[in-house]
């Protein structure tokens, strides 16, 4: 008995594999390896994000960074607003008087991983994927990054 043979290309086992799962991505927070800080709960990373806080708890002034591309996902999240809604109340504070300094914006993850590296109370968000052994990756809630519990696994 003769049986059929099939001949399929790499893409299309890659699509049929890819395509029966949903693919899910992190974002994970980071700070500089230095710096003390090891875990945040979300209220003090809203905090930190929404210039309430200004000093890490060892006495380090806070350097906020955010990662064009990733803003959108990462302050739905964290401050449960969309990053024009982010951007109008960080222009008020400054406009209001308030002694604070908006996040640095960061053309890619490689930009927020130079500054998280060059300021020891730099921190910044990027994906899990990318997060290498110059920066420290930070538990939010006691959660490590790369659980599927974790605050920032998206959807």
């Amino acid at each position: 008995m003769n049986r059929p043979h099939f001949k399929l290309s790499l893409a299309t086992i890659i699509f049929l594999i890819f395509s029966t799962y949903e693919l899910h991505a992190q974002l994970v927070v980071v700070v500089h390896p230095e710096n003390p800080i090891s875990n945040l709960s979300m209220d003090e990373l809203k905090m930190i994000y929404t210039g309430k806080v200004s000093n890490f708890q060892h006495g380090e002034n806070i350097v906020l960074t955010q990662t064009k591309g990733l803003t959108k996902e990462f302050y739905g999240i964290v401050l449960k607003k969309t990053p024009n809604k982010v951007l109008k109340y960080w222009i008020n504070l400054v406009f209001s008087g308030v002694s604070v300094t908006p996040p640095l914006e960061c053309r890619s993850e490689e930009d927020t991983i130079t500054t998280v590296i060059n300021h020891i109370g730099a921190i910044g968000f990027i994906e899990y994927s990318n997060v290498d052994e110059r920066v420290k990756k930070l538990t939010l809630d006691g959660i490590n990054p790369g659980d599927t519990d974790y605050p920032l696994y998206l959807k």
